[in-house]
């Protein structure tokens, strides 16, 4: 639910393709800094325009993760300058999704007050606009959005209403960190088994943020420093100097993956590293289908807890 009384209504706004969320807040590819070997000048790269970004209620769970990530001491400049200028729209979901278990991870169909403005489809290119923030208001100001009426407020609240009453989500068990770490090795080697270690799942997801920094040269003075985005889940991840790696086993990779993301993130930041908007399961061209792998770590993790005890 949005906090402001003001709304809107906004037409012909395209919502993105669903794989490219992330690249809108966090670039597969960005330069950081320019530096030139001669003059030992360097330039920092923070040029970022107001930008509209649209984004579903869990990719906006997502961001509260990275948030933490990159704005927490050290700050990350091109991430806090990104998120000074680029105002955030979270499109509700009135029906559920396939893929998505979001309910399951703590989130909803509906915006939580989280992002800059909050949007709801009234019909397939119509949308009711709800402020959120200060930066949400001056946007929709410039923009010259139209004033919504009363009907389109009444119409939304029902529309609101029937979502969370129709369309109710399947609930997983989301394993503890308990029971992620009560879980050997073989047991991992028999989940990995079949996983293609394409990394799909790492760029598809909207709270990894592992990534890779190179120095690329543009003539004999002049370089670049960039960062791209890096996979945990590829056999090249860690490779160090002469060809080591610290997770040369499928199995040790996915378990990090996991590990990562329902056991350590969950004990140093209070939240979940997953926000259940199921792209990894949608994607995978193994057809790994992540709401089983949790029930399966859950019922698992229970077992070998008991055996210990």
């Amino acid at each position: 639910m949005a906090s402001s009384s003001k709304s809107y209504i906004v037409s012909d706004i395209s919502i993105p393709v669903d794989i490219e969320i992330k690249n809108q807040y966090f670039s597969k590819r960005q330069k950081i800094f320019s530096y030139n070997l001669k003059s030992l000048k360097i330039k920092e790269h923070l040029d970022f325009d107001e930008k509209l970004i649209l984004i579903r209620p869990c990719d906006a769970i997502a961001l509260q993760y990275i948030d933490k990530v990159m704005l927490e001491e050290p700050v990350d400049p091109q991430y806090k300058k990104m998120r000074e200028t680029h105002v955030f729209a979270v499109v509700n979901c009135l029906e559920t999704c396939e893929k998505g278990f979001c309910v399951s991870t703590g989130g909803s169909l509906l915006n939580n007050n989280h992002g800059d403005l909050e949007l709801t489809p009234l019909t397939e290119d119509k949308y009711f606009v709800e402020v959120i923030t200060k930066k949400g208001g001056d946007y929709v100001k410039n923009q010259g959005f139209k004033d919504a009426v009363s009907a389109d407020a009444a119409k939304v609240k029902k529309l609101k209403k029937k979502a969370l009453e129709d369309h109710k989500q399947e609930i997983i068990t989301i394993p503890t960190p308990e029971q992620i770490r009560a879980i050997p090795m073989d047991e991992w080697e028999k989940i990995a088994s079949g996983c293609l270690s394409c990394g799909f799942c790492n760029y598809v997801c909207p709270t990894c943020t592992c990534y890779t920094e190179s120095h690329v040269k543009k003539d004999s003075s002049n370089f670049s420093k960039i960062r791209v985005w890096d996979a945990c889940i590829v056999e090249s991840f860690n490779l160090m100097a002469g060809g080591h790696t610290l997770m040369p086993n499928r199995s040790i990779r996915f378990k990090r993956r996991y590990s990562h993301k329902f056991e350590v993130i969950p004990e140093t930041l209070g939240m979940l590293g997953c926000s259940g908007c199921g792209r990894c399961y949608e994607l995978c061209p193994a057809h790994f289908d992540v709401k089983k792998i949790l029930a399966y770590l859950a019922k698992k993790g229970d077992e070998y807890n008991k055996q210990s005890q």
